[in-house]
């Protein structure tokens, strides 16, 4: 029963796919049918030939008065060469495009599952399952069924005309289906969760050669590759023994099944030359009855493909569907209202959040009015990457609230929202293509010169220029082609071409020389003109313009005012100021020379000496 209700899951789950296939799939069903009434005709044929030819002058009648018979044998074999030819081609065409419309449908779930369910998703394991478990779930609809639809009918059209040309010779050979049947209940199970095991592996191995590609750069400088080959191995050997046992377990279906078969087809065939010696039957039934019965055995004898076939489709459909049905940021979204004309302010208010059960944020207030420049710094861990993470809706706070323009973000369509921001991470990945495909990301269709113009504000235009292909230069897998500071400026020119009512950068120039820093400084207080920004700074020369700046600590704000004011504090911000090197400062200020290592005269300080927090994200 719970293998049935699986398979009906399965067919529930994954027919649908089929309805703009539905003229193709009938095509396929009457091919099919055509294909097997051509192999069941032909033993009839075949059968009334042979007697014509045991008559004295028979082989002369065949050629005269019978010919019809010589054509219409010949014409069924040369109909059913064809009708298989064509089923296999109109399968095909029915088999792709379903493929397509299923993984364009499984990476779209993909793409709108929420952030937090990526961090338990391997990529590599994701990847397997839209490419290889998919082509399983295929194999379903097109040879599965066609194999089920060969074997049903066949077996019934052979039987009925074996019944009709000789019934104890039927009773005999219908032994095969019963035990036939018995062996594929017995196997089902087993080789479903066998094959459901292997997809696993596969997707682990799938996984590992994707992170230590991703990753080649610190596998060579660890000297790790001796590593990460016999973590591999271990993963294919693993991967063999699932092999081996599956593999085993359908060879000993497989010969049960053949044994069966060709024991009840010996006995047959001696009952069979037992019969035409008694008279009971002539020659040509007895060809007719014989050919019937092969056609009966041959669907049986290759039910352990057909079952394997189904099982491992149904097994790889399980895999997909976790993520068909997974969390949807859409059905998340859906119902709630679209932000109109986003003015850009945010109101954060007494919201907790944590991780894992480790609270980060604690009771944190804060209100970013529209338009103003607004700086988050403190030390690493104390929360600033989770307001951002909470602002951009890719978490939800766990208490409290947060508010646009005053509307509750439990009431707009966060999605929707997200097309007014633009983010620039602190370590950004560019995508495989163009170094203009990566900066024109954000707004498709960009016009050449607006890209331009994009990588002129991002003071990006001079080492494009000076690439052999300019703007056409292939960036490579992540960007790898590219060093870190200029991914960082092209991930710049794509927040200036995004042109974003709300801007969050996260320490978007820490990979940058202190000399393209203060130019890429100049040009960054022109994208926050008029604009919500919200900055997360290491480097804090490039917050000291912000119109007010909050020091996190602990998941708590302790300090907040412009740079002046908070300079006057002698507090936390004024310790991470003194830790900054003379030279970053671009305006030029002069910094004490001894203030790193005088003590500051207020506990804060002396707290943070003491542990000797040295850095901050």
């Amino acid at each position: 029963m719970n293998g049935s209700s699986s398979t009906l899951k399965f067919i529930k789950t994954y027919g649908p796919h089929l309805c703009p296939y539905l003229a193709m799939l009938g095509l396929v069903i009457v091919l099919t049918l055509a294909e097997i009434l051509a192999g069941l005709t032909s033993p009839l044929v075949a059968g009334r030939i042979i007697d014509l030819l045991a008559q004295p002058d028979g082989l002369h009648r065949l050629l005269t008065t019978e010919r019809l018979q010589a054509f219409l044998i010949t014409g069924l074999f040369a109909g059913q060469a064809f009708t298989s030819y064509a089923q296999t081609i109109a399968s095909s065409r029915l088999g792709e495009g379903f493929v397509r419309d299923l993984r364009v449908r499984a990476f779209r779930c993909l793409m709108d599952r929420p952030l937090p369910s990526f961090d338990t998703i391997k990529a590599g394991d994701a990847s397997s399952r839209i490419s290889k478990d998919i082509a399983e779930v295929q194999e379903f609809f097109t040879d599965g069924l066609h194999g089920i639809l060969l074997s049903l009918v066949n077996t019934l059209g052979a039987a009925g005309a074996m019944l009709f040309i000789s019934p104890q010779l039927s009773l005999l050979s219908l032994v095969l289906v019963p035990a036939s049947t018995f062996l594929v209940l017995a196997y089902r199970r087993k080789v479903r969760s066998q094959s459901r095991g292997m997809l696993q592996v596969m997707g682990r191995m799938s996984s590992h050669v994707q992170e230590s590609v991703s990753q080649i750069r610190v596998v060579k400088a660890f000297g790790q590759e001796e590593r990460e080959t016999e973590d591999f191995r271990k993963a294919a050997e693993e991967s063999r023994q699932r092999g081996m046992t599956l593999a085993m377990t359908l060879a000993a279906f497989s010969v049960m099944n053949k044994v069966v078969v060709w024991v009840v087809l010996i006995v047959l065939l001696f009952f069979s030359f037992y019969l035409v010696g008694q008279g009971a039957i002539t020659q040509g039934e007895l060809v007719t009855f014989l050919l019937f019965a092969y056609r009966l055995s041959a669907p049986l004898s290759s039910l352990s493909y057909t079952i394997t076939s189904i099982q491992r489709s149904i097994a790889a459909g399980e895999r997909v569907l976790e993520i068909l049905e997974g969390e949807s940021e859409e059905k998340r979204f859906r119902g709630r209202s679209v932000p109109g004309e986003v003015k850009g302010r945010i109101d954060v208010e007494d919201v907790c959040f944590g991780y894992n059960g480790t609270r980060v944020l604690q009771n944190l207030s804060l209100t970013i009015e529209a338009g103003q420049f607004t700086a988050l710094v403190g030390p690493s861990g104390a929360g600033k990457s989770t307001v951002i993470n909470l602002i951009l809706g890719f978490h939800d706070a766990q208490s409290g609230c947060l508010r646009i323009d005053g509307t509750s973000y439990g009431e707009i369509n966060l999605k929707e929202l997200r097309r007014h921001m633009a983010y620039v991470p602190q370590e950004p990945m560019l995508f495989s293509g163009t170094i203009g495909e990566n900066i024109a990301y954000g707004v498709p269709g960009a016009r050449p010169e607006q890209i331009e113009e994009a990588a002129v504000l991002a003071n990006a235009i001079d080492f494009i220029r000076s690439l052999p292909r300019g703007f056409k230069t292939d960036v490579g897998e992540r960007g790898i082609q590219l060093s870190g500071g200029e991914r960082q400026r092209i991930a710049i020119a794509r927040a200036f071409l995004r042109d974003p009512r709300i801007l969050i950068l996260d320490e978007a120039t820490s990979s940058l020389d202190p000399a393209t820093e203060h130019q890429l400084k100049k040009a960054l207080s022109q994208l926050v003109q008029g604009r919500t920004s919200i900055v997360i700074a290491h480097r804090l020369s490039t917050v000291m313009d912000a119109d007010i700046i909050h020091v996190f600590d602990h998941g708590r704000i302790v300090e907040r005012g412009d740079h002046t004011a908070l300079m006057a504090q002698n507090g936390l911000y004024a310790h991470f100021y003194s830790l900054q090197p003379r030279k970053a400062d671009p305006r030029g200020l002069a910094l004490d020379p001894t203030a790193a290592g005088k003590p500051s005269g207020n506990r804060h300080f002396e707290r943070q000496r003491e542990t000797s927090i040295s850095a901050i994200d």
